[in-house]
Protein backbone atom coordinates (compact mmCIF):
# COMPACT_ATOMS: atom_id res chain seq x y z
CA UNK A 1 0.00 0.00 0.00
CA UNK A 2 1.23 3.14 -1.14
CA UNK A 3 2.18 5.99 1.84
CA UNK A 4 -0.57 8.47 1.32
CA UNK A 5 -0.11 12.74 2.76
CA UNK A 6 -2.90 14.05 4.05
CA UNK A 7 -3.30 18.04 4.71
CA UNK A 8 -6.31 19.73 6.83
CA UNK A 9 -5.87 23.48 7.23
CA UNK A 10 -7.68 22.50 10.15
CA UNK A 11 -4.62 20.26 11.80
CA UNK A 12 -1.74 22.94 10.94
CA UNK A 13 -3.24 25.50 12.49
CA UNK A 14 -4.13 23.85 15.93
CA UNK A 15 -0.32 22.38 16.18
CA UNK A 16 0.90 26.00 15.20
CA UNK A 17 -1.59 27.51 18.16
CA UNK A 18 -0.05 24.72 20.48
CA UNK A 19 3.44 25.64 19.90
CA UNK A 20 2.52 29.30 20.68
CA UNK A 21 0.93 29.05 23.31
CA UNK A 22 3.40 26.56 24.80
CA UNK A 23 6.37 29.45 24.08
CA UNK A 24 3.69 32.05 25.72
CA UNK A 25 5.11 30.23 29.00
CA UNK A 26 8.25 29.47 28.22
CA UNK A 27 7.57 25.56 27.89
CA UNK A 28 9.43 23.57 26.17
CA UNK A 29 11.40 26.46 24.53
CA UNK A 30 15.31 25.57 23.42
CA UNK A 31 16.45 29.45 22.02
CA UNK A 32 16.57 32.41 22.76
CA UNK A 33 16.27 35.70 20.85
CA UNK A 34 17.91 39.10 22.10
CA UNK A 35 16.72 42.01 20.09
CA UNK A 36 18.06 45.19 21.88
CA UNK A 37 16.97 44.65 25.61
CA UNK A 38 14.09 42.50 25.46
CA UNK A 39 14.38 38.76 25.11
CA UNK A 40 11.75 35.93 23.27
CA UNK A 41 12.10 32.10 24.14
CA UNK A 42 10.92 30.51 20.68
CA UNK A 43 11.65 26.72 19.39
CA UNK A 44 13.89 25.84 16.81
CA UNK A 45 12.00 23.88 14.92
CA UNK A 46 9.52 26.90 14.20
CA UNK A 47 12.14 29.46 13.32
CA UNK A 48 13.50 27.00 11.01
CA UNK A 49 10.65 26.34 9.27
CA UNK A 50 9.71 30.27 8.66
CA UNK A 51 13.08 31.19 8.12
CA UNK A 52 15.99 30.18 5.73
CA UNK A 53 17.83 31.91 7.70
CA UNK A 54 17.31 30.34 11.02
CA UNK A 55 17.38 27.23 9.28
CA UNK A 56 20.70 27.62 8.08
CA UNK A 57 22.21 28.69 11.55
CA UNK A 58 20.26 25.75 13.56
CA UNK A 59 21.34 22.91 11.02
CA UNK A 60 25.01 23.97 10.88
CA UNK A 61 25.77 24.82 14.63
CA UNK A 62 26.75 21.28 15.15
CA UNK A 63 29.62 21.92 12.19
CA UNK A 64 30.82 24.83 14.00
CA UNK A 65 30.89 23.09 17.35
CA UNK A 66 33.29 20.29 16.10
CA UNK A 67 35.39 22.17 13.17
CA UNK A 68 38.19 24.37 14.85
CA UNK A 69 38.22 26.22 11.71
CA UNK A 70 34.66 26.94 11.50
CA UNK A 71 34.76 28.05 14.86
CA UNK A 72 38.08 30.26 13.62
CA UNK A 73 36.31 31.70 10.99
CA UNK A 74 33.04 32.91 13.08
CA UNK A 75 35.07 34.42 15.50
CA UNK A 76 37.27 36.24 12.99
CA UNK A 77 34.07 37.04 11.48
CA UNK A 78 32.55 38.65 15.02
CA UNK A 79 35.57 40.90 15.91
CA UNK A 80 35.72 42.56 12.54
CA UNK A 81 31.77 43.63 13.07
CA UNK A 82 32.09 44.56 16.68
CA UNK A 83 34.88 45.73 16.69
CA UNK A 84 35.79 48.49 14.06
CA UNK A 85 38.40 49.99 15.92
CA UNK A 86 40.47 46.85 15.53
CA UNK A 87 39.78 46.44 11.44
CA UNK A 88 43.52 48.28 11.08
CA UNK A 89 45.46 45.68 12.89
CA UNK A 90 43.50 42.51 11.31
CA UNK A 91 45.88 41.11 8.64
CA UNK A 92 45.30 38.04 6.44
CA UNK A 93 43.49 37.80 2.73
CA UNK A 94 40.02 37.63 4.34
CA UNK A 95 40.36 41.37 6.00
CA UNK A 96 41.53 43.14 2.71
CA UNK A 97 38.97 45.14 1.05
CA UNK A 98 37.29 43.63 -1.36
CA UNK A 99 37.69 44.85 -4.99
CA UNK A 100 35.74 45.15 -8.21
CA UNK A 101 32.70 47.18 -6.07
CA UNK A 102 30.56 49.91 -7.73
CA UNK A 103 32.45 52.81 -5.22
CA UNK A 104 34.78 55.86 -7.67
CA UNK A 105 37.26 58.06 -7.08
CA UNK A 106 36.12 61.71 -7.28
CA UNK A 107 39.41 64.45 -7.16
CA UNK A 108 38.18 68.26 -7.43
CA UNK A 109 39.22 71.34 -7.39
CA UNK A 110 42.47 72.35 -6.68
CA UNK A 111 45.43 74.34 -8.10
CA UNK A 112 46.66 74.14 -11.48
CA UNK A 113 49.84 75.32 -13.35
CA UNK A 114 50.98 79.40 -12.39
CA UNK A 115 48.53 78.83 -9.14
CA UNK A 116 45.08 78.81 -11.52
CA UNK A 117 42.30 77.21 -10.43
CA UNK A 118 41.26 74.23 -11.84
CA UNK A 119 37.79 73.98 -12.09
CA UNK A 120 37.68 70.19 -13.50
CA UNK A 121 36.41 67.26 -12.20
CA UNK A 122 38.04 63.85 -12.11
CA UNK A 123 36.28 60.45 -11.91
CA UNK A 124 38.54 57.68 -11.51
CA UNK A 125 37.05 54.00 -11.45
CA UNK A 126 38.94 50.74 -10.29
CA UNK A 127 37.14 48.42 -12.47
CA UNK A 128 38.40 49.96 -15.91
CA UNK A 129 41.50 51.61 -14.74
CA UNK A 130 40.62 54.96 -16.40
CA UNK A 131 40.23 58.61 -15.18
CA UNK A 132 37.11 60.54 -17.01
CA UNK A 133 35.43 64.10 -16.61
CA UNK A 134 32.52 64.08 -14.18
CA UNK A 135 29.81 66.89 -13.49
CA UNK A 136 29.42 68.46 -10.22
CA UNK A 137 27.42 66.85 -7.83
CA UNK A 138 25.77 67.91 -4.37
CA UNK A 139 28.86 69.72 -2.08
CA UNK A 140 29.95 70.51 1.11
CA UNK A 141 32.01 73.77 1.52
CA UNK A 142 33.61 74.41 4.78
CA UNK A 143 36.22 77.21 5.68
CA UNK A 144 38.23 78.91 3.03
CA UNK A 145 39.70 81.53 1.44
CA UNK A 146 38.36 84.86 -0.22
CA UNK A 147 41.41 86.52 -0.92
CA UNK A 148 40.91 88.72 2.74
CA UNK A 149 39.26 86.39 5.17
CA UNK A 150 40.30 82.62 6.16
CA UNK A 151 36.70 81.36 6.51
CA UNK A 152 35.20 79.53 10.10
CA UNK A 153 31.41 78.37 7.83
CA UNK A 154 30.22 75.68 6.63
CA UNK A 155 27.73 75.31 3.67
CA UNK A 156 26.29 72.74 1.36
CA UNK A 157 24.72 73.07 -1.98
CA UNK A 158 22.09 70.81 -3.51
CA UNK A 159 21.87 70.60 -7.10
CA UNK A 160 18.45 69.29 -6.67
CA UNK A 161 16.43 72.46 -5.54
CA UNK A 162 19.63 74.75 -7.13
CA UNK A 163 19.75 75.98 -3.50
CA UNK A 164 23.00 76.39 -0.73
CA UNK A 165 22.13 76.32 2.77
CA UNK A 166 24.91 77.77 5.26
CA UNK A 167 25.65 75.34 8.62
CA UNK A 168 26.87 76.23 11.78
CA UNK A 169 31.00 77.51 11.55
CA UNK A 170 33.94 75.91 12.85
CA UNK A 171 35.97 77.55 15.95
CA UNK A 172 39.05 78.14 13.72
CA UNK A 173 39.06 79.35 10.29
CA UNK A 174 40.79 77.28 8.47
CA UNK A 175 42.14 77.37 4.50
CA UNK A 176 43.62 74.10 2.48
CA UNK A 177 42.02 72.21 5.50
CA UNK A 178 40.98 69.02 4.79
CA UNK A 179 37.24 67.80 4.98
CA UNK A 180 36.03 64.40 4.91
CA UNK A 181 32.75 62.26 6.76
CA UNK A 182 33.17 59.07 9.05
CA UNK A 183 30.62 57.68 10.55
CA UNK A 184 27.56 59.87 11.55
CA UNK A 185 31.09 63.55 11.86
CA UNK A 186 32.15 65.68 9.40
CA UNK A 187 35.94 65.97 10.20
CA UNK A 188 37.91 69.08 8.92
CA UNK A 189 42.04 68.71 9.37
CA UNK A 190 44.47 70.99 9.56
CA UNK A 191 45.26 73.88 7.01
CA UNK A 192 45.84 77.73 7.47
CA UNK A 193 44.77 80.30 9.84
CA UNK A 194 46.18 83.92 8.29
CA UNK A 195 49.11 83.35 10.47
CA UNK A 196 49.80 79.44 11.47
CA UNK A 197 50.46 76.50 10.07
CA UNK A 198 47.44 73.97 11.78
CA UNK A 199 47.87 70.70 13.54
CA UNK A 200 44.22 71.28 14.98
CA UNK A 201 41.31 69.45 13.46
CA UNK A 202 37.58 69.60 14.00
CA UNK A 203 34.48 67.33 14.29
CA UNK A 204 30.92 68.37 13.14
CA UNK A 205 28.07 66.13 14.65
CA UNK A 206 25.65 65.72 12.21
CA UNK A 207 22.71 65.26 14.79
CA UNK A 208 23.26 68.34 16.90
CA UNK A 209 24.58 70.39 14.09
CA UNK A 210 27.61 71.47 16.67
CA UNK A 211 31.76 71.63 16.18
CA UNK A 212 34.00 70.42 18.63
CA UNK A 213 37.77 70.13 18.91
CA UNK A 214 39.33 66.59 18.27
CA UNK A 215 43.27 65.87 19.45
CA UNK A 216 45.54 67.18 17.14
CA UNK A 217 47.99 65.45 14.37
CA UNK A 218 51.99 65.41 15.38
CA UNK A 219 52.46 67.88 11.91
CA UNK A 220 51.15 70.97 10.99
CA UNK A 221 49.88 70.65 7.17
CA UNK A 222 48.10 72.59 4.77
CA UNK A 223 46.62 71.35 1.52
CA UNK A 224 47.10 68.05 2.47
CA UNK A 225 45.22 64.72 1.15
CA UNK A 226 42.87 63.05 3.71
CA UNK A 227 40.28 60.13 3.12
CA UNK A 228 37.86 57.53 5.19
CA UNK A 229 38.53 53.56 5.22
CA UNK A 230 36.92 52.15 7.79
CA UNK A 231 36.15 54.79 9.92
CA UNK A 232 40.22 55.32 10.10
CA UNK A 233 40.74 58.76 8.74
CA UNK A 234 44.20 59.22 6.80
CA UNK A 235 45.92 62.62 6.27
CA UNK A 236 48.69 62.43 3.53
CA UNK A 237 51.42 64.88 2.46
CA UNK A 238 50.66 68.65 2.47
CA UNK A 239 52.52 71.97 3.80
CA UNK A 240 54.48 73.04 6.82
CA UNK A 241 55.13 76.63 6.23
CA UNK A 242 58.59 75.15 5.29
CA UNK A 243 58.58 71.81 3.09
CA UNK A 244 56.43 69.79 0.92
CA UNK A 245 56.07 66.49 3.27
CA UNK A 246 55.73 63.07 2.29
CA UNK A 247 54.47 62.13 5.54
CA UNK A 248 51.05 60.74 7.04
CA UNK A 249 49.37 59.93 9.50
CA UNK A 250 45.95 58.41 10.47
CA UNK A 251 43.50 59.19 12.81
CA UNK A 252 41.01 56.10 14.60
CA UNK A 253 37.86 58.17 14.92
CA UNK A 254 36.49 55.10 17.70
CA UNK A 255 40.18 55.77 20.08
CA UNK A 256 40.29 59.35 19.28
CA UNK A 257 44.45 58.91 18.70
CA UNK A 258 46.46 59.24 15.92
CA UNK A 259 49.25 57.11 14.08
CA UNK A 260 52.44 57.83 12.43
CA UNK A 261 52.27 55.86 8.79
CA UNK A 262 55.01 55.43 6.22
CA UNK A 263 56.18 58.06 3.97
CA UNK A 264 55.11 58.37 0.64
CA UNK A 265 57.10 58.83 -2.30
CA UNK A 266 58.59 62.61 -2.61
CA UNK A 267 57.41 64.93 -5.09
CA UNK A 268 58.78 68.43 -6.26
CA UNK A 269 56.89 69.47 -8.54
CA UNK A 270 53.29 69.58 -9.50
CA UNK A 271 52.02 66.13 -10.10
CA UNK A 272 49.23 64.30 -11.84
CA UNK A 273 50.41 60.68 -10.22
CA UNK A 274 48.37 59.04 -7.67
CA UNK A 275 49.73 56.77 -4.82
CA UNK A 276 47.16 54.11 -3.16
CA UNK A 277 48.21 53.00 0.40
CA UNK A 278 47.29 49.39 1.81
CA UNK A 279 46.49 49.62 5.70
CA UNK A 280 46.98 45.82 6.60
CA UNK A 281 50.95 46.09 4.91
CA UNK A 282 51.28 49.20 5.98
CA UNK A 283 53.21 50.42 2.54
CA UNK A 284 52.58 52.88 -0.51
CA UNK A 285 52.00 51.81 -4.34
CA UNK A 286 52.23 53.82 -7.65
CA UNK A 287 49.76 53.97 -9.44
CA UNK A 288 50.33 53.10 -13.34
CA UNK A 289 47.53 55.21 -14.11
CA UNK A 290 47.42 58.31 -13.66
CA UNK A 291 45.23 61.53 -13.84
CA UNK A 292 44.60 63.73 -16.75
CA UNK A 293 45.57 66.56 -15.53
CA UNK A 294 48.67 68.14 -12.81
CA UNK A 295 46.84 69.55 -9.43
CA UNK A 296 47.76 70.47 -6.25
CA UNK A 297 45.59 70.81 -2.83
CA UNK A 298 42.47 68.88 -4.40
CA UNK A 299 39.55 67.50 -3.23
CA UNK A 300 39.05 63.78 -3.29
CA UNK A 301 36.40 61.42 -1.92
CA UNK A 302 34.89 57.93 -3.01
CA UNK A 303 30.95 57.78 -4.80
CA UNK A 304 28.87 54.79 -5.10
CA UNK A 305 27.74 54.31 -8.41
CA UNK A 306 23.51 54.01 -8.13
Amino acid sequence: MEDQQIFTDSHAKSILTTMNNLRKVNKLCDVVLKVENQTFPAHRIVLAACSDYFCAMFTTEPLIKSSHECRDLLDEAKKFHLRPDLRCQMNGTRMKQRTGTDDILIVMGGFGAHQNMVEVVEQYDPKTEEWSRLPVREIYVCGGFDGYTRHTSMECYNPGNDQWRTLSGMAVGREGAGLVVAGEMIYCIGGYDGINLLDSAEQYNTQSEEWSSISSMSTRRSGAGVAVVNDMIYVCGGYDGNDHLASAESYNTHTSQWTTLQHMYDGNTLLNTVESYDPVTGSWDLLDTAMMTQRCDAGVTVVRKL
